[in-house]
């Protein structure tokens, strides 16, 4: 049976308004995420591979990058990463890239450190949020090429304890231990170091060893540790320079001091005729540092006149005074910090000449 139509529940005209408020809502927010979308840094490169091809051992290979920001914020290159640091190395400047900006990618591979196939890669780290990170693949074969391989003998010359104006020499042996001729090109040794050096045609042999002559000269008035060097250039790739460090200690005394077997001689004139005291030094137990040497903590004197007596002082510490008749010493201890300046005062009569007979 029919209802008559006033008896009908009546209908809402506004039923249908939460509905298409909800709609609205939604595409707002994908319009707003439409606009940010379009917001944000993009990264593109121009290249995204290095290969290397087939390339001898030895030399160090590089390769520049194009890096854009195709986006509309501020792109930001937070690391470079390799899978191998000591064979490939990236860097990129600037490392913030302004929209439509552009950066390069400095890639460097060292083929001295590998042999064989290559297969590593750079990692490129980004504030892209749909890119965050890129690899960039560095492949390649590298063939063992015969070359130079230089060894320097002794890498550290100790001079020991050397006195003022004296010279110590030594023998620098330089060895190739490569498969292709060794060539030294330069030599440069520090102000104190003489050298004689192998010309510059003499290649060494693979397996075989030159000799560099060098000495070194204790400057008078420049006491205390020795810090000389020789530097050495060759034509091996791998190590183009070696640098031998010279080590040691000087010391000195005041006079004409000249080292003779295990002592000093010093010699002076007299009023007529020549006179002559010995002068050897005392060491401690204290080593100087890099040279297995010991510290000089006084003198031995010894009077080496056969008939006259002499006075020995040690000027500037309280060592006390000594009166030494013929072959008789004494021993002058130093009660003043190691690096003070000793020096010693002989008072000696005048040798009187033998009248003839």
């Amino acid at each position: 049976m029919r209802k008559p139509r006033n008896q009908e529940k009546p209908r809402d005209c506004l039923s249908w308004l939460p509905g298409f408020l909800i709609i609205l809502a939604v595409l707002g927010v994908l319009g707003v995420l439409a606009v940010n979308s379009h917001s944000q840094p993009r990264l593109s490169l121009s290249d995204e591979s290095w290969d290397l091809g087939q390339v001898n051992q030895g030399p160090t290979l590089t390769r520049e990058i194009k890096v854009e920001n195709a986006g509309d914020e501020p792109l930001e290159v937070t690391a470079v990463e390799s899978s191998c640091p000591t064979c490939v190395t990236g860097r990129v400047e600037p490392k913030r890239i302004p929209p439509t900006g552009e950066a390069k990618l400095v890639l460097k591979f060292f083929s001295a450190n590998v042999e064989g196939k290559q297969a590593k890669h750079v990692t490129l780290r980004t504030n892209d949020p749909a890119q965050s990170e890129r690899k960039i693949a560095v492949t390649g074969v590298v063939v063992k090429a015969p070359r130079p391989k230089i060894k320097v003998e002794p890498e550290t010359w100790d001079v020991g304890l050397v006195a003022e104006g004296e010279t110590k020499a030594t023998a620098l042996i330089v060895r190739n231990e490569g498969d292709a001729l060794l060539r030294i090109t330069g030599l440069t040794p520090s102000r104190c170091i003489g050298v004689d050096a192998p010309e510059p045609t003499d290649d060494i042999a693979p397996g075989k060893a030159a000799t560099i002559k060098a000495d070194f000269l204790a400057e008078r008035g420049k006491r205390g540790l020795v810090k000389e060097y020789v530097h050495l250039e060759s034509n091996d790739p791998a190590s183009p320079t070696k640098v031998v460090q010279v080590t040691g200690y000087v010391w000195g005394v005041q006079g004409d001091a000249r080292k003779k077997d295990s002592g000093f001689r010093v010699s002076a004139q007299a009023d007529s005729g020549t006179a002559a005291v010995q002068i050897e030094p005392i060491v401690g137990e204290a080593r100087l540092p890099g040279t297995g040497e010991a510290f000089v903590t006084g003198f031995r004197v010894r009077n080496r006149l056969p008939e006259a007596r002499v006075k020995v002082e040690l000027e500037g510490l309280d060592a006390g005074k000594s009166e030494l008749g013929p072959g008789e010493s004494v021993e002058l201890r130093a009660t003043a910090p190691q690096d003070a300046s000793l020096t010693v005062k002989i008072t000696m009569p005048a040798v009187q000449k033998r009248p003839a007979p």
